[in-house]
């Protein structure tokens, strides 16, 4: 059977891929993504593949063959992609199984072979044979836009490992319409090499839960990356790198993607250090947060992170009960009436919804959420994140949140799905010698460090850049001058 099928394919004019100068790049891909994804156990996953000629010099595709091999499992037969009416037949010619592949070919039960069909380029009309009968559709797969060839679904195991869909390169064939041709009185065609042969294969990682495996601090829109002008992809600050040169407009200082690896998040039943504190003028403005899996939100990412701030510590019990207190001074009034000092009061975020934006994406394979928060909006106080495990799935199964204690081991989770994902981050603005206060002495400190030169870039982790527009400079000593409050401590909390 499969030898016919390829004899009557090749009447069409394909071949193997290696006598001509235009080549057929393939791609096989899963939400976009290439190469490599992690999925939980069972999940059912849809692939597709998509094809883009290396040249115009020709009048699109007129046939393809390909195979699919999945090394874990038997797959079902593909389905056409959006534009490939005219390769499946009656329209078009396939194999004896039809356009989505054979299932049950000699010796390969259970790959797809031969998905794929060619036009109907020889004008064939059906009083001569049952197909092709169909029209020549010219243009397909040209650059600079992709085609999808075929798509498909495939469950994986329930067993965690690692798994391979692949294209076996030399089961590949394919031609195009030459150039200048009219179809009178046929479609002369002729065929092409096969391209890059490194997006031919996707592996496929099973893992128990999903879960967050990264948290990240940043300084949105301070330190980041010039957008546009003449200065794209360059680092900037958000006054300095970014202006064009006529006639090239000026470009915008962007989201930075680089975390801050001096901080860390405080998971719950810890005691915070000064690593879980930033000091950053503006507060707390990004956190980015990556989880193990391509998840989806219910009813939207927004709706599955709840934010909430700390309160003035508060005087629990005593003759003070009530009253604000200081934990941090034996002699405050509540501990000397009898009181504890809680440091532990959180209140919902006011103006979240205006204030705090969620940005879902997907990078190499899983989701990361950009957490961004208005300048000056949350700062000299604790955050706290909760991410709802229920809003948070991969293939059905919920968000595993559950965090060690501090320091926070990633990834979250014991194994098990469900529980929310919660962690917390404080802010002392312009606390450049990490003592949870802000006094007169901070901006002396950054006027005097050896790090002072408004010439010389600092890295991100610089505390004395409390300004972060990476470098060390009067603007640091201005901002935390106005920062200075030598009555307020940040509390080491332990939530």
């Amino acid at each position: 059977m499969r030898k016919t099928a390829l004899a009557i394919i090749a009447s069409f004019g394909l071949g193997s891929l290696t006598a001509s100068a235009t080549d057929l790049d393939l791609f096989l891909t899963w939400n976009d993504v290439m190469d490599e994804i992690t999925v939980v156990p069972g999940a059912v996953i849809s692939y597709e593949v998509s094809a883009i000629l290396s040249d115009d010099l020709n009048l699109g595709l007129a046939g393809f063959s390909f195979d699919l091999e999945f090394d874990s499992g038997d797959l079902s037969q593909a389905l056409p992609g959006p534009h490939m009416g005219p390769f499946v037949g009656p329209a078009g010619f396939n194999n004896t199984a039809g356009f989505g592949g054979m299932t049950d070919a000699l010796g390969r039960e259970g790959d797809l072979v031969q998905v794929g069909g060619a036009q109907n380029t020889i004008n064939n009309v059906e009083s001569i044979a049952p197909m092709p009968i169909g029209f020549v559709t010219t243009g397909l797969c040209k650059p600079p836009t992709k085609c999808v060839l075929a798509t498909g679904t495939l469950t994986v195991p329930e067993t965690p490992g690692e798994y391979t869909l692949s294209i076996p390169a030399g089961s590949v064939f394919a031609n195009v319409i030459k150039a200048d041709e009219t179809g009178d009185p046929f479609w002369a065609t002729e065929a092409v090499g096969l391209g890059s042969s490194s997006h031919l294969s996707l592996a496929i990682s099973v893992v128990d839960g999903v879960t967050v495996t990264t948290l990240g601090v940043f300084y949105a829109g301070k330190f980041g990356t010039c957008v546009g002008g003449n200065r794209n992809g360059l680092d900037c600050s958000a006054d300095r790198n970014c202006v064009g040169t006529p006639p090239i407009p000026d470009g915008i200082c962007g989201f930075s993607e680089q975390p801050d690896p001096s901080r860390s998040f405080l998971a719950p039943g810890s005691t915070a250090t000064t690593a879980n504190i930033t000091n950053y003028h503006f507060g707390i403005t990004g956190i980015r947060v990556s989880f193990s899996h391509i998840v989806d939100f219910a009813p939207a990412p927004g709706e599955a992170f709840a934010f909430e701030w700390s309160e003035r510590p508060e005087c629990v019990g005593g003759s003070n009960h009530g009253l604000l207190c200081n934990p941090e001074n034996p002699n405050d009034d509540c501990i000397l009436g009898g009181g504890i000092c809680d440091v532990n009061i959180f209140t919902p975020v006011t103006d979240a919804g205006s204030a705090i934006t969620v940005t879902p994406g997907v990078q190499g394979g899983v989701t990361l959420v950009d957490i961004v928060l208005a300048d000056d909006h949350v700062r000299a106080r604790w955050l706290k994140v909760a991410i709802d495990s229920t809003r948070v799935t991969a293939s059905g199964v919920e968000l595993d949140g559950e965090m060690t204690y501090n320091p926070v081991v990633l990834p979250s989770g014991d194994g098990t799905a469900g529980g929310d994902a919660v962690f917390y981050l404080g802010n002392l603005p312009g606390d450049a010698d990490g003592n949870r206060k802000t006094e007169l002495t901070d901006p002396y400190l950054i006027r005097n460090c050896t790090c002072f030169n408004p010439f010389v870039f600092a890295p991100i982790t610089e505390a004395y850049d409390v300004d972060k527009d990476v470098k060390v400079r009067l603007s640091d000593v201005g901002a935390a001058r106005a920062d200075v409050n030598p009555f307020f401590v940040l509390p080491l909390i332990t939530p």
